[in-house]
């Protein structure tokens, strides 16, 4: 039977990419078409790129966010996002959500400290809607004050919630104290001073400062054509401003802020350095190394088998609950670490043997320990790039962060396997070895070393 089947089988060939299948998955990627990119005369950006598939994903992403707003303005961004949706200068609140409804789109938004998206899912005959009412809502919303102050009180509940949570609470303490004095350590929620100030023309005098054109990307993915988008975006993003585009620097430094309360059960804690920015090419070791790293809990299996170093002495020391890395990127800069949840006996026992691990990969990282990292980030970016949105938030971070240079799938995961030992170990070296760590930390600190013996730990003392 087996010989039969070797005997008669053939693969045929495919007439829409000319070659035999099954076919290797990197011929598949190279075999996906490449985004088209354009730019407005008013400098807004507008990248698609059509795959196969019955829907697709149309959003207007910009570079905006908490890092940009004054300490009187921090919040507004997020309060925007809360309202875009809601009414217009030309159409009533009931009005846009019954057209919304009528076609079936489904729109999200997102803010962050460095960007905001305002994306819809559609089918591909409902993309020319989705461009108009996503453009009305972002460039001509009417500010209503009936939706600020509905949404206000919504904002309000999101900042006590947060408040509550040590998760989130940790690492907006990170921020405060790594970029301290700059647009970086705004929070995405604001203050609740803010937040109670907060009206329409605060809200119209931020927008008009901060909504150059330069800063938007409107980026289409799916069952999509380039031609009639950029037509659409000329007719709907042709807005013009008379002052040039500022940016915003930020400043690192290495400190570490503690919030001590006994009554918690748990102590949450963040361990980060400053790493490369979004653009520079270090950022794929710096990705490699979290991922190495990777994460662990007490539900996962973990003893002296373990093959990640600091899962298996976390799990035999019994030194905390849970850890995970973290690689938080900007267009500047970066923020590299590891978060974990122990218990106030085990903290300087933990915050060790997290040193002694990362200095570990920066000198004795093996051979399999690499490879193990590369298929693992192969896989995460993989995934990140399998949807529609995406692909889109995946173009337009780079259309807006990295000077409109976006590199393929298959070239970024050439690239990784490319890493050798020698260029990991070096490249590492430079960004932990002696260098100065932020910390933050909420719940019961008292067993947390003091900053100068955490800053000594940061170098191997080597005969």
């Amino acid at each position: 039977m087996q010989r039969l089947l070797l005997h008669h089988f053939i693969p045929t060939l495919s007439f829409t990419r000319q070659y035999r299948y099954p076919t290797t998955f990197l011929q598949y990627l190279r075999n996906q078409p490449e985004p088209q990119h354009t730019q407005l005369s008013n400098g807004v950006n507008v990248v698609t790129m059509q795959t196969e598939g019955c829907k697709a994903c149309v959003g207007i992403f910009a570079d905006i966010g908490s890092r940009y707003e004054l300490e009187f303005e921090n919040g507004i961004a997020h309060l925007f996002e809360h309202i875009v949706f809601k009414t217009t200068k030309c159409t009533s609140r009931v009005n846009m959500r019954r057209k919304i409804n009528d076609l079936g789109i489904k729109l999200h938004a997102f803010t962050t400290r460095e960007m905001v998206g305002y994306y819809a899912y559609c089918l591909p005959e409902n993309v020319g809607d989705a461009i108009t009412i996503l453009s009305e809502c972002v460039i001509n919303n009417a500010l209503a004050d009936n939706d600020i102050c509905c949404e206000k009180l919504t904002i309000y509940e999101e900042i006590i919630k947060q408040d509550t949570d040590p998760k989130s609470l940790v690492f907006d303490y990170l921020h405060s104290t790594a970029f301290q004095g700059t647009g970086l350590a705004n929070t995405v929620l604001g203050t609740t001073r803010n937040l109670y100030n907060i009206d329409r023309a605060l809200t119209s005098q931020y927008l008009l400062r901060i909504m150059h054109p330069c800063r938007f990307c409107l980026c289409a993915v799916g069952a999509v054509c380039h031609e009639p988008i950029v037509q659409l975006a000329s007719n709907f993003l042709c807005w013009s401003v008379p002052s040039t585009c500022t940016e915003t620097l930020y400043r690192y430094t290495g400190s570490d802020v503690r919030y001590r309360n006994d009554a918690m059960p748990k102590a949450y804690v963040a361990y980060a350095l400053e790493g490369p920015a979004f653009s520079n090419i270090d950022t794929v070791f710096m990705d490699l190394a979290a991922t190495l790293i990777g994460g662990w809990d007490k539900t996962q299996i973990g003893d002296q088998n373990h093959g990640v170093s600091v899962a298996r002495r976390a799990s035999l020391g019994d030194f905390c609950d849970s850890y995970k890395s973290f690689n938080i990127k900007y267009k500047d800069t970066s923020l590299w670490g590891v978060q974990f949840i122990s218990s106030t006996l085990q903290l300087e026992d933990m915050i060790y043997t997290l040193q002694d691990s990362l200095l570990g990969i920066c000198t004795i990282v093996t051979e399999g320990e690499l490879e193990r990292a590369k298929e693992q980030l192969k896989s995460k970016l993989l995934y990140e790039n399998s949807t529609c949105y995406g692909a889109a938030k995946d173009l337009a971070t780079h259309m807006l962060f990295n000077s409109c240079q976006w590199q393929a799938i298959p070239d970024r995961l050439a690239f990784i396997d490319k890493i050798s030992m020698e260029d990991f170990k070096s490249t590492l070296y430079d960004y932990i070895y002696n260098k100065c760590p932020v910390i933050s930390a909420v719940g019961p600190t008292e067993g947390l070393p003091d900053y100068i013996r955490i800053r000594g730990g940061q170098y191997w003392l080597r005969l």
